[in-house]
């Protein structure tokens, strides 16, 4: 895919709509905040992602009348396909999936909030693009009492109001310990949490971004039957 951006004409907004082909597709957290999905609800990137790996229709895209651009998708190099499963990995790898198991039995006795730690697994999700996982969360979130206007804002937490402190610090650990760029966690970042969360809760807290990352491979891998999933399923 291929995106390009172009100057605009004079009207304050234009909506561009365009066939959304299944699969997940990686555009880019530049386009963040400039995708619009569905009943004109920002979305953000992430969300379109899901929006095509979930077989969506279309998008719709509307300039930003800030930045001036408008977004051009070429979707013409690329093939795309939608998650299916094709290796039941809990079952075959039974085993090895217990390790997994322990560890959700350690983070449900932790004393970080549970809403907040499926906050980190829907975002971490949703920057790796696993349809099966934002299903998943989302239906837990709601479950427990999550907004719709927070789900649907959440790629863009940081120009928000919704999101407590201590939410937005542990997004902010969250999104570094999942993109890693070549160094150490931020001083500022490390700082910041340290204001809201113990030591051990840091520990805690690092152990959910790495676990939610490792389900959110293996779905990648293997496939998942996306759509599925119900509520306490898995004994959440």
């Amino acid at each position: 895919m291929r995106i390009t951006n172009r100057k605009l004409s004079r009207q304050p907004w234009e909506a561009v709509s365009t066939p959304l082909p299944s699969g997940k597709v990686n555009v880019g957290r530049q386009a963040c905040r400039l995708l619009w999905a569905h009943d004109k609800v920002c979305f953000g990137m992430e969300m379109v992602q899901y929006l095509y790996a979930m077989g969506g229709k279309k998008i719709v895209i509307k300039r930003c009348p800030i930045l001036k651009t408008r977004l051009s998708l070429d979707f013409n190099n690329k093939k795309f396909k939608k998650m299916e499963q094709r290796l039941n990995f809990n079952e075959t790898g039974v085993d090895a999936m217990k390790a997994l198991y322990n560890i959700a039995v350690h983070l449900g006795k932790s004393t970080i909030e549970k809403n907040l730690l499926e906050l980190i697994y829907f975002r971490v999700s949703q920057i790796n693009g696993c349809a099966f996982c934002l299903d998943m969360h989302s239906k837990d979130l709601r479950a427990k009492g999550e907004t719709e206007q927070r789900l649907y804002a959440l790629s863009s937490w940081r120009e928000t109001p919704f999101y407590s402190e201590k939410e937005q610090s542990a997004l902010a650990w969250a999104e570094t310990l999942t993109q890693l760029n070549n160094g150490l966690l931020p001083d500022d970042i490390y700082a910041e949490a340290g204001k809201h969360f113990t030591e051990k809760e840091l520990v805690d807290l690092t152990l959910a971004v790495t676990t939610i990352n490792t389900y959110n491979r293996f779905n990648i891998a293997f496939g998942a039957p996306v759509g599925t999933y119900r509520v306490g399923q898995f004994g959440g």
